[in-house]
């Protein structure tokens, strides 16, 4: 208070706190954006669709995944990061997998769940969930927590509609990816065999003049009145569309 004036002087600013409010502000934005972005990080998922008749797509682990027309796969690329390699299929689906002993791969789907290390496998999840092992090893099973069956090389397993573990079939089912191969390969199979094989490929019925014959060979894929025409010369048989 000045006396002789009569005048009070003016309170002093404190300037420093609205900077620390700003300041604060600012920090509470980057941290709640730090937070979104990892949040969005772990639970985003990458949906990989085949629309051609066959796609292949490479996996963050390097592992091949070939899928057939209208398949899908689903999956984490943060779990990924994470040595997490889970996946859920629909449709079918030739897994090439990288081997890691510490990080097992997984794929669910609706009806059955496989466990490998590093393999190559066929899984079809239509009309009933199939696999047909055609390197290393893997557990197929209905679920995570059912029990399953282990499966080695050349071996197939299915789970029936309404049944809780696989049924194994010792035999492979070497046509099951010539699809994929581009080829039908064939080894003293019986003429019935080979029909069934080529008719279920291109959707297709075949009658032949002696089922009983056994046929081996390779043949491509391309083109099917030409498999026919080279089957009927190999084996003098007679076949025709049903």
């Amino acid at each position: 208070f000045n006396a002789e004036h009569g005048i009070a002087p003016a309170p002093m600013k404190r300037k420093g706190r609205g900077w620390i409010y700003f300041a604060s502000g600012i920090a509470a934005a980057v941290v709640l954006g730090v937070i979104i972005r990892f949040a969005l990080m772990v639970t985003a998922e990458v949906t990989l669709v085949a629309e051609g008749p066959k796609e292949v797509f490479l996996l963050p682990d390097s592992t091949r995944v070939t899928l057939a027309q209208g398949g899908t796969l689903s999956y984490r690329e943060w779990g990924f990061k994470r040595g997490s390699r889970k996946v859920d299929l629909t449709g079918k689906g030739y897994f090439e997998v990288t081997k890691d002993a510490e990080h097992p791969f997984e794929v669910t789907t609706e009806n059955s769940f496989v466990r490998v290390l590093g393999t190559r496998f066929l899984l079809e999840t239509l009309p009933v969930a199939k696999v047909s092992l055609y390197e290393g090893k893997v557990h197929f099973a209905r679920t995570e927590n059912l029990e399953g069956v282990v499966l080695t090389e050349g071996m197939t397993a299915l789970i029936p509609i309404g049944a809780i573990k696989p049924k194994v079939e010792h035999k492979g089912n070497p046509n099951g990816i010539a699809w994929i191969r581009g080829t039908f390969v064939f080894k003293d199979t019986p003429l019935k065999e080979v029909l069934l094989t080529i008719g279920n490929y291109y959707g297709v019925s075949f009658g032949a003049t002696d089922m009983k014959k056994r046929l081996s060979g390779e043949f491509s894929t391309e083109d099917l009145d030409l498999i026919i025409e080279l089957i009927e010369s190999a084996l003098d048989v007679k076949i025709v569309k049903m």
